[in-house]
């Protein structure tokens, strides 16, 4: 009796015709050079003078926005590269590419980190904004922090990855997106305590204003906030991508 050799999911576009390939890479170059341009401008202007924040210990990496930019540029360079060397136009790999580390990263980086930090972001602050706008992006900051700029790391970050999910098949591994995402949010609360208690500087003015004693709480409670975004991406993505196995349940019901 032979054994059936497993093989990997093979990603497709959502629609395999030229134009809108065409338009799907040509998308995702753009958006690898909006995340470039914008992390370029950010290192080579000077920082908000109430703050200081760019010039001071830490400088941008303070900030969790800068975190997602960086995380949406690494995402969007690997997704080119794999366009470029291992990814035919029909969606289907290269010389059997399927099982590459780099296509593998790519996929994890996808829902384990740029997707739900995307979404994060975007969620959090335009909350915050509409409570109170000085809290997250206050009058003095807009000279040294353009509205466009602002769009980029707040707005863009959202759409783009959104995008990207819903044109391309990334294949999934749950419990791989959720220890990536798991290690990345432990990592920065950790760099966040070590700011505030070490340096004495919390980057956040809406942290700042808290008291002491629930300064802690306060940040902790994102992290549900997070957990619900990953198992609505998970969601997204299964009615999105539904498998072999689960569009036969699903006309077998019909």
């Amino acid at each position: 009796m032979t054994m059936s050799k497993k093989t990997n999911p093979i990603p497709s576009y959502r629609y395999s015709n030229g134009p809108f390939v065409f338009a799907v890479r040509l998308f995702r170059l753009l958006s690898f050079f909006m995340y470039g341009f914008a992390i370029a401008w950010i290192n080579t202007h000077p920082s908000v003078p109430p703050y200081e924040s760019v010039g001071s210990f830490g400088g941008s990496l303070k900030f969790l926005t800068y975190w997602n930019l960086l995380t949406q540029f690494v995402l969007f360079t690997l997704i080119n590269y794999c366009d470029l060397f291992l990814v035919s136009s029909d969606g289907t790999y290269k010389h059997n590419q399927s099982s590459s580390v780099l296509v593998k990263l790519r996929d994890i980086v996808h829902h384990g980190l740029a997707l739900p930090l995307g979404l994060f972001v975007v969620l959090v602050y335009w909350m915050i904004y509409a409570i109170d706008s000085e809290l997250i992006y206050p009058i003095a900051s807009r000279p040294y922090y353009p509205e466009w700029l602002n769009q980029i790391t707040h707005s863009a970050v959202g759409v783009t990855v959104m995008i990207e999910e819903f044109a391309f098949y990334h294949p999934r591994d749950n419990r791989k997106a959720f220890v990536a995402l798991f290690s990345y949010i432990v990592s920065y609360f950790l760099w966040i305590l070590y700011l505030g208690y070490v340096i004495n500087y919390w980057p956040y003015s809406v942290i700042r204003i808290i008291p002491d004693p629930y300064k802690i709480p306060f940040i902790i409670t994102f992290g549900p906030i997070f957990a619900i975004i990953l198992y609505f991406t998970q969601y997204l993505h299964a009615k999105q991508w539904p498998t072999p196995y689960q569009r036969s349940r699903k006309e077998k019901r019909r």
